[in-house]
């Protein structure tokens, strides 16, 4: 990276089966838009987003090398994005206002959360075919982060006071975690 970036949030620590290390996340330039990037084999590579994207954020990769992510276009909306080779896919969720894909596991379910048209935030499943939305009981607003290669998801949601607190989803059931030292 040049000098004149700085790096803002890494995301996605991901090691393959073959040993080869890949991390995804994403850096700010001088003039603050946020570029994606991929770290593999001690080589950083940018993660710009489709054409026409003014920015991008990657949140997640899987064993196969596939990225996720999200970017902004020339209207200031947010679509989700899959990048497989060299080929970047839009993922919109239908009827949302932007759409952010965190994770993605080895058969390529990709977990996206979503603005709905009240501004809430919502949870969303995508198997290549539908969106499935998967919303934690109970809360205000769902952010699905991550998905694992048995399909359990991962979960940041809000109670009705605005507080954030985790969650896991392993099959239907949904689990609340919550860190001891944390506030209440």
């Amino acid at each position: 990276m040049e000098s004149s970036t700085k790096l803002t949030k890494t995301e996605c620590l991901h090691t393959n089966a073959n040993g080869a290390l890949g991390i995804v996340g994403y850096y700010t330039t001088s003039n603050s838009t946020p570029v994606g990037f991929l770290y593999k084999n001690g080589t950083f590579a940018d993660v710009p987003g489709p054409a026409g994207a003014t920015g991008s954020y990657a949140y997640g990769i899987n064993d196969a090398g596939t990225i996720v992510g999200a970017y902004k276009d020339s209207n200031g909306l947010t679509h989700g994005f899959l990048l497989k080779g060299k080929t970047y896919t839009t993922l919109d969720v239908p009827h949302a206002i932007d759409t952010v894909a965190t994770g993605i596991n080895n058969k390529d379910n990709i977990v996206l959360y979503w603005v709905n048209s009240t501004a809430t935030l919502e949870g969303a499943l995508y198997n290549g075919k539908t969106y499935k939305t998967t919303n934690v009981p109970g809360a205000a607003n769902t952010i699905a982060n991550d998905i694992d290669n048995a399909g359990d998801i991962v979960f940041e949601w809000l109670d009705s006071n605005g507080l954030a607190q985790g969650a896991l989803r392993q099959g239907v059931k949904y689990y609340n975690v919550e860190f001891p030292k944390g506030l209440p």
